[in-house]
């Protein structure tokens, strides 16, 4: 017995796309399910946020009920701020490794802020964790005003 399947791809598209399988669907997937809009994703697949006219390049997915990122989820550069409060995040993986405006991860069960941005250049705010925060602990995973710092 011979079974043949036939499986229609659309020119010029991404097969594994197509077929909705491949890291490329699911991170394209989140992002529009978190109505995340304006976005490169890199050939490492980490995501970049395009600042465009009308679109201060901001990422707010505060208020989700998050608990983590997804494995595949991994920010790079985010032009505007990144806000990812009021959730029950217990890790900040995942987020951006450079944000130009403010970062906030306040009121989520973090014990650590491992993995938060390598470089804030506004203000960094994690108050109302699991765990406290002081200045010195952010300033030494974070290169960010510690004036900024509120914790």
């Amino acid at each position: 017995m011979i079974v043949r399947e036939s499986i229609s791809f659309e020119r010029g598209k991404d097969p594994k796309k197509t077929l909705g399988i491949g890291q490329r669907y699911f991170i394209e997937k989140w992002l529009d399910e978190m109505e995340i809009k304006n976005y490169h994703i890199n050939d490492d697949f980490t995501i970049d946020i395009i600042k465009k006219p009308g679109f201060d390049g901001r990422v707010d997915i505060s208020n989700r009920d998050l608990i983590e990122l997804p494995e595949y989820i991994q920010f790079n550069i985010v032009p505007g701020y990144f806000a990812i409060s009021n959730n029950l995040l217990t890790t900040l993986r995942g987020c951006p490794k450079y944000v130009s405006n403010n970062f906030w991860c306040s009121r989520n069960e973090l014990t650590s802020l491992e993995f938060c941005p390598e470089i804030v250049e506004g203000s960094f705010i994690c108050h109302h964790n699991a765990k406290f925060f002081n200045k010195k602990y952010v300033s030494s995973l974070c290169k960010t005003p510690f004036s900024r710092i509120q914790s």
